[in-house]
């Protein structure tokens, strides 16, 4: 803001003359005085200028608006960010390839070893170690294999940085948008967080171009909102406990096949049996229920009646299993299994992820097997329990007694058993929030859910943070409740070919040892 060229005065009663009411001294003051309040009021007074008390904290004291990042939609160009462009870069808002409002943030690279730039938060976000630091945001790319990061820098109590979380890292980011999330726990030490944006890291990546950053937020106001006045705040409620169901396809190629398969849900799987079904073909698309064999149904459209056998398990390690097995070659069989689902949300692979669809591929590229479940196989199978005790803001976590040790050692120890008696009957806990590294902890215990992959079969999974993945997502659970025949169904958009596989695995996505993570798109023709 300018500074203020005139001063602010009243004349004096001395000043007033009735013969003489208005003087030139006097017109001299109101005149200054309106001036100067206009100054102050700010503007600059001419067309097109912006309120120069826009509060950004130069012009005028910063106002907390509540939402982290400030203006993490880019629709005030900058403002709120400190930018840098690296040697060869350029760092600037664009108002042409925007995901969210009507500008984003644009960084360029066009030397591969320098990079683009960085953009930097301003403010200094309050945050509590161990709590989960969540964040949503659209990122995308004008070309493949162009790097990305998007980077937490953490502070202490006086702001000076300790340490950084990188909560993406991209050598090839995507170069469609689309609103993921990701979440990294505050460490130890931290105070404050700010979010820092890199487009092109230096040296990393295989190409340079531009990177686009735009709708970026804390989880806390883009989460799933939980009310329910009739339970203690942060419990697990209705609304986070459902029943929710997955599915198996088996392709027969030939009579007395047995395809086995990883449940999902673990230490949720319902009790009973799964139904199955047959899909497609001249047969009834349901067909029954239960364990055993069932028999007389087709979906070859062959006359002769096969049979399925439906069985339950447990497998060797942490798994339980099921199987589908049939004596019909061509038929097509479907098993359901229903667990109770309370762990979600799920932040990995780079984003928020939608349900996870398992395939497994021939040689000759023909899906033969299709599994689609809200959780990954590894989720609650293993040995990591990921069970909420309640929800803050949407992330889940659990109750635990606040020690500096593991349980564990307090079964051999004396004093360690005495602090845990301790702590326990004075009910010292903390929360320790179920954050992406500990949902993804029994990956490689468990990275698919077949157990019987061919030697020329491969297991695939669909990118589970791709739009298409989300979008049949929700398309999935939106018909749950409509007839057999009119729900929409993933398993058969994919063995009608209306969906396509891309043959190129995804890189440095994390991906589960033995599985290739690849896009999918519609086909564009019926």
């Amino acid at each position: 803001m300018a500074n203020i060229t005139v001063n602010y005065g009243l004349p004096a009663t001395a000043q007033y003359d009735p013969g003489k009411p208005v003087t030139t001294g006097i017109a001299g003051l109101w005149t200054n005085s309106i001036e100067h309040l206009k100054q102050w009021l700010g503007a600059s007074y001419t067309a097109g200028a912006v309120q120069d008390h826009n509060h950004d904290g130069v012009n005028s004291a910063r106002i907390d608006t509540g939402v982290v990042p400030r203006n993490g939609s880019f629709e005030d160009g900058l403002v709120g960010w400190t930018t840098a462009a690296y040697t060869g870069g350029t760092v600037a808002a664009d108002n042409t390839h925007y995901a969210h409002g009507a500008n984003c943030l644009a960084i360029t690279s066009t030397v591969l070893a320098n990079g683009g730039g960085e953009a930097v938060s301003e403010e200094y976000d309050p945050v509590v170690p161990g709590d989960l630091y969540a964040l949503t945001y659209a990122l995308w790319a004008s070309a493949a294999n162009i790097s990305s990061r998007i980077q937490i820098v953490w502070y202490d109590a006086t702001k000076a940085q300790v340490s950084t979380s990188n909560i993406v890292d991209l050598t090839n980011t995507p170069t469609t948008a689309g609103v993921n999330g990701a979440s990294v726990t505050v460490p130890a030490g931290a105070f404050y967080a700010r979010i820092k944006l890199v487009g092109g890291v230096p040296a990393a990546g295989s190409a340079v171009g531009t990177v686009y950053f735009d709708a970026l937020a804390r989880r806390a106001q883009m989460a799933q909102s939980i009310n329910q006045l009739a339970i203690v705040a942060n419990s697990v409620g209705q609304s986070e406990i459902k029943i929710a169901s997955s599915y198996h396809d088996q392709a027969f190629s030939i009579n007395g096949s047995v395809s086995f398969y990883v449940s999902p849900g673990g230490n949720y799987l319902l009790g009973g049996a799964p139904r199955v079904a047959w899909t497609g073909g001249a047969g009834t698309d349901y067909a029954g229920s239960g364990l055993g064999t069932h028999g007389g149904w087709t979906s070859d459209g062959s006359t002769t009646g096969g049979t399925i056998t439906v069985g339950v398990g447990h497998g060797s390690g942490y798994t339980s299993y099921a199987w589908l097995a049939g004596n019909n070659a061509g038929d097509t069989a479907r098993g359901y299994l229903y667990y109770i689902q309370a762990s979600p949300p799920y932040f990995d692979f780079g984003g928020l992820c939608g349900k996870f669809m398992f395939v497994v591929v021939d040689k000759s590229g023909n899906i033969r097997r299709v599994w689609v479940a809200p959780e990954a196989p590894w989720h609650n199978n293993g040995p990591t329990d990921l069970r909420p005790h309640g929800y803050d803001r949407g992330a889940p976590f659990q109750i635990v007694l606040d020690l500096p040790f593991a349980l564990k050692d307090a079964e051999s120890d004396p004093a360690k058993r005495e602090q845990a008696i301790d702590a326990m009957v004075n009910n010292r806990t903390k929360r320790q929030y179920i954050d992406s590294a500990m949902q993804r902890a029994d990956m490689p215990l468990i990275p698919h859910p077949f157990v019987d992959v061919g030697a020329d079969e491969t297991v695939v999974l669909i990118d589970p943070v791709s739009d298409l993945c989300h979008h049949t997502s929700t398309l999935e659970d939106m018909s749950a409740h409509a007839n057999e025949a009119d729900k929409f169904i993933l398993g058969d958009a994919l063995k009608d070919g209306h969906i396509v596989l891309d043959n190129t695995p995804l890189q440095n996505r994390g991906t589960p040892t033995g599985v290739q993570m690849v896009s999918a798109k519609w086909k564009k023709t019926a």
